[in-house]
């Protein structure tokens, strides 16, 4: 899942007459940029969230919103941010969820697409995380390496949390022999936060009270770098950590 080149794999489509030719303001190449503000902004790019949307390749989703028709029965829309999307249906044995966090280029050209979905009943298991480039000009989707700054144990889980040295090697240990260990959440036009997910891990019931370490990646253009870390103290009030 984490790789940090922007290494294109497949191109899904090449359809986008709506887009041809355009960037991210609106603007044929070299016309000259208007008078415009936030809100405009944040406006045409909802606007492009749901042309994305719609034309997303159905291997990024899940059985309930593979067709056109069952996307357009499900209201994404109904609630979301500027750049984050997502549904979740509850089922008789748990919960299926899916998600979309899009985070334009620095030259507003492309937008890099976080698409996620999984399902859950006491925990939650991830079953599909992929980055997708979207060219606004050219309409087509091409999955990508995550750009991204890789996670660590050492950044995630803190040993001062846990009774003993022996118990943070051991969940040190299961985070890096299971690569996915990581939970996305808090989405917004900035990145991301992240927290080691060790659901499965041998003392998780301990660990979910010694798992107060929360981190970022924030998007600059180009990639999610290293951001603000923190920790939750006894009363669940983050502390950042003076790293």
């Amino acid at each position: 899942m984490i790789a940090a080149g922007l290494a294109i794999a497949i191109i899904f489509a090449a359809c986008g007459q709506n887009a041809s030719r355009r960037n991210l303001n609106g603007r044929e190449p070299g016309q000259a940029a208007p008078a415009d503000n936030e809100q405009a902004q944040d406006e045409r790019f909802i606007e492009l969230l749901k042309e994305i949307y719609a034309k997303l390749p159905a291997s990024v989703m899940p059985d309930y919103l593979k067709t056109e028709a069952q996307r357009d029965e499900d209201d994404v829309f109904n609630e979301y941010t500027v750049n984050y999307i997502g549904t979740a249906q509850s089922q008789d044995d748990g919960y299926d969820s899916w998600n979309m966090a899009a985070y334009p280029t620095e030259d507003n050209r492309d937008v890099v697409l976080i698409v996620q979905f999984g399902s859950g009943l006491d925990g939650f298991t991830l079953k599909s995380d992929k980055t997708l480039n979207y060219n606004i000009e050219t309409g087509a989707f091409t999955e990508i390496n995550r750009p991204i700054d890789p996670f660590t144990a050492d950044e995630l889980i803190d040993e001062t949390h846990f009774s003993s040295p022996k118990l943070a090697a051991k969940a040190k240990a299961f985070f890096n022999k299971n690569k996915q260990t990581v939970r996305y959440s808090d989405f917004d036009k900035d990145g991301f936060r992240i927290r080691a997910d060790l659901f499965g891990y041998d003392d998780d019931d301990q660990y979910g009270i010694q798992n107060r370490v929360i981190s970022s990646r924030k998007w600059n253009g180009r990639r999610f770098v290293t951001g603000t870390r923190w920790h939750l103290n006894e009363d669940a009030e983050e502390i950042p950590y003076k790293d």
